[in-house]
């Protein structure tokens, strides 16, 4: 039986829920609005199916188990208004289109009508664009492992895309490989709660008096550079009227998310933070740095950071080079500028008061007090004087 004693200890991924044969475990919201598994015992068979998917438990139990060295590239889809789409280089879909025209199926987050962040299955290319983009809030899996499953039991082709711990359930979920899944993870700085973001909505939405129909949280009117700063959110709205928040750091929201006060718990100490994977065959990323490596390779409209982990990805890569352009770097050089990869979200110490104001006294509360660019700016500058201090600089 599955029980979350230290929240710490869950990362919301939904691997139990989903395997249950008795169907006893449900995910409930708690007062942050994050997903945690509650079971019924009275229908719980003691079967500890759901303890065995548990990804957490199962790396721990695995420590000191390395998979191989991945390969790094650096690389973009060759269609420009696809890579102007797309968070960084295009990786993504240049991998789904193939998956997709090889008649498979591709699950990844999308918003929803009431901009809630769930996992979802496509299988035309034109349905690719509700998958583009970074969503900067924790996904809803819903029945998507038992779905792929069922898929690839079919025979059909499948690419999964989510977090890393979202990829390492649906690893302990399906219990084996197959040779039709492509699995995608990304380099993650952690996940905000969708009861945040639902409030963040809600309050602009108020505020301006009409409903919004999308979001986007990585705009590239003004291009990629290396910074990432000139990136922001796109807010559209039913009419057709839209509001951009330039630089990223103007929108608020975004600003809890970098200054760490609003992530899940076990994105502190998350247990995915590496390089070689079992459970993913490739890892995706915007290319910080990239201009050390070689300028060439940035002409600011996006370059994708792109990991291989096996032989198995490695021949997908070579089967879509008619549509993404690529070139092979140094690794390390490659993860230098993206410490996510391997580094935990820092813990802020205003995250418990964060959420239990945000309970008690409301998101425009919270907002003013945690979220404007101001507290963020002054958290940056703490952050590099604490740095520049521990390297005696």
């Amino acid at each position: 039986m599955i029980e979350i004693a230290d929240k710490n200890e869950c990362c919301g991924c939904g691997a139990c829920e989903q395997i249950c044969p008795a169907q006893c475990i449900s995910l409930k919201e708690d007062s942050e609005g994050f997903l945690y598994p509650e079971t019924n015992r009275m229908a719980c068979v003691s079967c500890s199916l759901c303890e065995q998917v548990c990804p957490i438990k199962i790396k721990k139990s695995r420590v000191g188990r390395r998979a191989v060295k991945p390969y790094a590239y650096a690389g973009w889809h060759k269609k420009d208004d696809i890579r102007a789409d797309s968070s960084s280089g295009g990786a993504f879909t240049a991998i789904a289109e193939y998956v997709i025209k090889c008649g498979g199926v591709v699950y990844g987050c999308a918003l929803n009508e009431d901009m809630e962040a769930v996992h979802v299955g496509v299988e035309a290319i034109d349905e690719l664009v509700a998958l583009r983009g970074s969503k900067y809030v924790q996904s809803k899996t819903g029945s998507v492992y038992q779905n792929i499953k069922i898929c690839l039991e079919k025979g059909r082709e499948v690419l999964f895309v989510g977090a890393p711990c979202q990829a390492a359930g649906l690893h302990e979920f399906l219990g084996r490989n197959y040779e039709n899944l492509y699995v995608i993870d990304f380099i993650c700085h952690g996940v905000p709660s969708p009861k945040l973001f639902h409030s963040y909505i809600t309050d602009f939405e108020q505020k301006y008096h009409k409903k919004i129909n999308a979001y986007r949280f990585r705009n590239k009117d003004y291009g990629w550079k290396q910074s990432g700063m000139q990136m922001g959110s796109k807010i559209e709205f039913v009419d057709g009227t839209d509001i951009r928040k330039y630089p990223a750091f103007m929108d608020h929201y975004m600003n809890a998310f970098l200054d760490d006060v609003c992530l899940r718990p076990s994105c502190y100490a998350c247990q995915f933070k590496e390089a070689e994977k079992e459970y993913a065959d490739f890892t995706i990323a915007d290319f910080w740095g990239v201009n050390r490596i070689s300028k060439e390779l940035n002409d600011r409209k996006g370059t994708s950071l792109l990991l291989v982990h096996n032989g198995h990805a490695k021949e997908l890569l070579e089967k879509i080079s008619d549509r993404f352009e690529y070139v092979q770097v140094d690794y390390e050089q490659a993860v230098r500028r993206n410490k996510s990869l391997l580094q935990s979200a820092r813990w802020n110490p205003n995250r418990i008061k964060f959420y239990e104001e945000l309970e008690a006294k409301g998101y425009r509360y919270v907002e003013r007090k945690y979220m404007l660019a101001s507290t963020w700016g002054f958290h940056k500058i703490i952050n590099i004087l604490k740095n520049m201090y521990k390297t005696g600089t």
